[in-house]
């Protein structure tokens, strides 16, 4: 699988003139978005997130978001960044010290860029937004109690069922089923990668069985959970 192997790329530039919107979107490989000018929204499961010229925010493999351009001419620095780092290091946004650092690295010295962003991308964790209102207090409800249900989600905000929907899919782009989907998916991969037992990752992450796990797996990318291990640890063994 070329996501897991081909990260030695040059970063690319993208550059947003308008204040707009970016649909719902999944990118299969890892990168590190450097942002040099601008500012957005980014919405996904992890969160609402304020990002500014200056954070860094580390995308790992098969990551799922929308953007919501705030400024004009936003300008964002996409490197590739190596699957299982990433995927180690999950979902970040930073506001590193070292950032004029890592920019000029990024430029410069492309087939470095990725060891050095992970290495020296510490720094100041940015906190979730609250923008959104009741679409992303649902949200929190939903990735820290797995089990809740959407009805529950609506008592405890005192909101009817088609308000909660068409709220979330005015902000996040999807349904609260869809995002607890999402979310379940997210819990699938990292134990599908630590090496569990696939039954055992189907029925911690919330899937029926085995093969329903398998199904929406290779829906949301393409490879069966057992492929994606088995090119990880041929990766991790010609690396090693």
């Amino acid at each position: 699988m070329a996501m897991l192997r081909d990260f030695h790329a040059d970063a690319q530039v993208s550059t947003h003139k308008d204040v707009a919107e970016d649909p719902l979107h999944r990118h299969r490989s890892a990168y590190a978005a450097i942002v040099t000018d601008g500012a957005y929204l980014e919405l996904s499961a992890d969160g609402v997130f304020a990002v500014e010229a200056g954070d860094i925010v580390i995308h790992p493999p098969f990551h799922r978001h929308r953007n919501i351009f705030t400024r004009p001419d936003t300008c964002v620095l996409n490197v590739p960044l190596p699957f299982c780092e990433a995927q180690r290091i999950g979902y970040k946004v930073l506001k590193p010290e070292e950032f004029d650092v890592l920019r000029s690295v990024a430029l410069k010295t492309p087939d470095y860029a990725p060891a050095f962003i992970l290495q020296h991308a510490n720094g100041v964790e940015r906190y979730a937004n609250n923008a959104g209102g009741c679409a992303v207090k649902a949200a929190d409800l939903l990735r820290c109690h797995a089990e809740i249900t959407i009805a529950e989600i609506c008592r405890n905000l005192n909101i009817s069922h088609g308000h909660l929907a068409r709220a979330f899919k005015r902000f996040f782009g999807a349904s609260p089923a869809e995002f607890r989907g999402e979310l379940r998916f997210r819990r699938a991969l990292s134990s599908i990668l630590s090496q569990a037992a696939l039954t055992d990752a189907a029925h911690v992450s919330g899937y029926a069985d085995q093969a329903h796990m398998t199904r929406d797996f290779k829906r949301r990318t393409g490879v069966s959970p057992g492929a994606l291990r088995r090119d990880v640890r041929f990766v991790q063994a010609s690396t090693g």
